[in-house]
């Protein structure tokens, strides 16, 4: 994806927010010498804040399956697991299941 300065207009228009506005030298608070702080979207802050609970769950998912494995009590679900490698192997046949 190329990014051109209408693109970054319309980014901005979408968000409320210049994205130049926060590059020392370019927008209004590098061009009267402020200090050029990154401004970040509430968008943005979703984002992060959410990958942050994801990596958390996934920690705590694999913390309970290797306590699980590592106490002899894992069950694998042999059906579930069949499906898996039969669809795998067909994703890379290029068919589908």
């Amino acid at each position: 994806m190329r990014i051109t300065p209408h693109s970054m207009s319309t980014a901005a228009e979408r968000t409320g927010e210049h994205p130049a506005a926060s590059v020392p030298g370019r927008g209004a608070e590098g061009a009267d010498g402020g200090d050029g702080a990154v401004v970040v979207s509430s968008r943005t802050r979703q984002a992060t804040a959410a990958a942050e609970r994801s990596s958390v769950a996934h920690a705590d998912k694999v913390a309970r399956i290797t306590a699980a494995v590592e106490a002899g009590t894992y069950k694998v679900d042999h059906q579930v697991l069949a499906e898996r490698i039969v669809a795998d192997e067909l994703s890379r046949l290029g068919a589908s299941a």
